[in-house]
């Protein structure tokens, strides 16, 4: 393995640090033992610097060079600027350094999969920069056949004040990664049209924080939806100072800074007793957030807080709606400090009723724009964007875009100052309601809520058309990375591999005709057997049934589907289906997984039995339908067996276990699982559902 991370070392030559930042020095030295360190004071005569002049002589005593237990050949020149913009070509903050540094001890991946998400997201992929990190890249995205690359040098970008320009006929789906440590400029194409870019040295800080999302939505992704039948709602952050009441919600909000600044546990604290939300604090405590994708995604499930593929739930979704509303945005939108029956989308929900399903991408402002290229949309459909723009500051409004600015919507509350906390973006309830209404209303009054369901027959998504699986490099589940390894191991195959995930609660002729089906196809089949413990029948019992009901067919491979396929973690409302029948599935994250299984396992096909009867599996073939293709493995539905005109279910054959009735169950199933049911519930004539 190239330990990327020790390549980063070497490439830092120069740090550019404003001088604020010379407390995470400490940090950097303590942890990391450079003995070689150059201070050098940019402006001398500046006020900021003569300020910290005590600082600096301070920080030399208490770390003068050579004198670290830890030795190291590793030197650091550090400037110490009064100045935030590096006027150097190669720059990082202190922090960044440490991120940096600090990044090889917490995973054994050698790239970010921020990088997968570019490939997907966007057509084409021009690298900038060489060198060993660089040239790694180059030698991962030269691998997809799905996007053009190409590999280019800073030199052939053309500088002029302070920017960079090159030839780009189609930006909308370009993407412009600076793989070494660049000072960030803007980039353009000869026609003057900002071009996207994502410089290395932001990916290891904690949060992506990229400048070009505005631009990204407002010149490519909205008149893209827009020209293809999508609604689009563009919603402002208030001004401040043009609020009725500026003055006193200053003052409140200063109160609020001061508070937070002082002691942050207490400001949550005293916000939850101000909104009523003290229950909810064991559960916000349980959340866990991922930035690995390049965007913000929360992982969690309680009774008040859920979230499903790493997004908040919104209660009210319903099967058989053809139509969706999205809402993009940042934290007010997630809705973390309430419960999912009341974030902006949910309460939207409950205002249209059920002409459309509303879906919360709320996540972060900087990194909206990745999440919504990663999304296909219907004609029909409607996207509302809360930007962090204020209406004054957009340089031109698209006339197809609809758009509110929220300075009107907190002009309606009276007393706002008693509602908002730190930031004008930190509100309660009460301004929630507010937005939630005047989303509405805006959406009625201009027909979006009208649209006919018939329109919802084009897609429309962003990237290749082909997606890239993401590689197992990504993977940060040390124990799925064994799994997966010992199971190629054994069963790495060539020629046409297929695959069915089966529960088998228990194996009945249904499965077995299933199996034999499908064996005729393919030179081998793998069959992963659910293995979590939460159906009637045990995992290991319900192995043993399909090993001996299929051991006659020599390709088929009976395998455990670890925690890894239809799982509590990647799909834990199967095992309440029953009570999930009307609830919208989004199988995504079960998906991914198998897909870097089928990757690895050489798997380009997977089957499964027609769902005439249960909702939630319907949903699931569906979902498989829609996004496996699109990663390049095939789906095939195959119809069912069917005995005494009603198709041959697991569940039929546990009905009739309970009713005792074995005349039929022999009938259902081979014998193998008919001698296994007898011997251990025919004595107890039932079992319980």
């Amino acid at each position: 393995m190239i330990e990327i991370y020790r390549k980063l070392m070497n490439l830092i030559k120069l740090v550019k640090i404003p001088a604020h930042d010379i407390v995470y020095l400490e940090t950097l030295l303590r942890r990391y033992g450079y003995s070689d360190i150059e201070l050098v004071v940019e402006n001398r005569y500046s006020l900021v610097d003569r300020i910290l002049k005590k600082k600096i002589i301070k920080y030399k005593r208490k770390f003068p060079c050579g004198t670290h237990e830890k030795k190291c050949e590793k030197n650091l020149k550090i400037i110490l600027s009064s100045d935030e913009a590096a006027e150097y070509d190669k720059y990082l903050t202190t922090q960044d350094v440490i991120s940096i540094l600090s990044a090889k001890e917490k995973t054994d991946s050698e790239l970010p999969e921020i990088f997968n998400t570019m490939e997907n997201i966007y057509q084409k992929i021009i690298l900038v920069g060489h060198n060993e990190y660089a040239d790694y890249l180059a030698e991962y995205f030269e691998k997809n056949p799905n996007i053009y690359f190409e590999h280019r040098e800073i030199q052939k970008f053309k500088l002029v004040d302070d920017a960079y320009y090159t030839e780009d006929a189609k930006p909308e789906e370009s993407i412009y990664i600076f793989a070494d440590f660049y000072r960030e400029r803007s980039l353009y194409n000869y026609d003057g049209k900002k071009l996207q870019t994502l410089y290395v040295c932001k990916i290891y800080r904690e949060e992506l924080k990229t400048t070009d999302y505005l631009n990204d939505m407002n010149e490519y992704i909205i008149p893209r939806l827009v020209e293809n039948g999508i609604g689009v709602l563009k919603v402002y952050i208030p001004d401040e100072k043009k609020l009725v009441h500026y003055r006193k919600i200053r003052r409140k909000q200063i109160y609020w800074k001061i508070v937070r600044k002082i002691n942050e546990n207490y400001f949550w604290k005293k916000r939850e007793h101000n909104t009523n939300t003290e229950y909810l604090k064991e559960e916000k405590q349980n959340l866990v957030n991922d930035n690995t994708k390049g965007y913000s995604i929360v992982y969690g499930n309680g009774q008040y807080i859920n979230f499903t593929n790493g997004f908040r739930e919104t209660v009210g979704n319903s099967i058989g709606i053809n139509n969706s509303i999205y809402f993009f945005g940042p934290c007010f939108i997630r809705g973390i400090e309430v419960e999912d029956k009341n974030t902006i989308p949910s309460l939207l929900k409950k205002k249209i009723g059920q002409c459309y399903n509303v879906y919360n991408y709320g996540s972060e402002f900087h990194t909206c724009n990745y999440i919504m290229r990663t999304l296909d949309y219907k004609q029909g459909d409607i996207v509302v964007i809360f930007s962090s723009e204020k209406r004054e500051n957009e340089v031109k409004e698209n006339k197809k875009v609809k758009y509110l600015d929220l300075t009107e919507t907190y002009n309606k509350i009276g007393d706002l100052q008693k509602h908002v906390y730190d930031m004008l973006e930190h509100f309660d309830f009460t301004v929630e309601k507010q937005i939630v209404d005047d989303v509405y209303e805006l959406l009625e009054k201009n027909g979006f809520l009208r649209i006919s369901n018939s329109l919802a027959n084009k897609t429309i998504s962003f990237g290749p058309e082909h997606k890239r699986i993401p590689d197992i490099v990504f993977c940060k589940d040390k124990n799925f990375i064994k799994w997966i390894s010992e199971l190629k191991e054994e069963y790495l195959f060539a020629g046409k591999v297929g695959a069915i995930v089966m529960n088998c609660n228990p194996f009945t002729n249904g499965h077995r005709y299933l199996i034999e089906t499908v064996a005729k196809k393919v030179e081998h089949l793998f069959i992963f057997v659910v293995q979590e413990d939460k159906s009637i029948f045990p995992y290991k019992d319900r192995m043993m049934l399909v090993k001996e009901g299929t051991s006659d067919l020599i390709n088929v491979h009976v395998v455990p589907s670890g925690n890894y396929m239809i799982s509590s973690m990647t799909l834990p409302g199967y095992f309440q289906k029953e009570q999930l029948s009307d609830t919208v599935l989004d199988a995504s994250t079960d998906l991914l997984l198998f897909l870097q299984i089928a990757k690895e396992l050489n798997i380009s096909v997977r089957f499964a039995g027609e769902e005439p009867l249960d909702p939630f599996t319907r949903q699931y073939n569906e979902n498989m339908e829609k996004f496996l293709p699109k990663y390049g493995v095939e789906f095939e539905v195959i119809k069912r067996k069917e005995e005494n005109g009603a198709v041959i279910s697991a569940s039929r054959v546990r009905r009739a276990l309970k009713d005792g009735k074995y005349d039929e169950i022999k009938k259902l199933v081979p014998d193998t699982t008919y001698e296994y049911l007898v011997k251990r519930y025919k004595k107890t004539m039932g079992v319980e559902s």
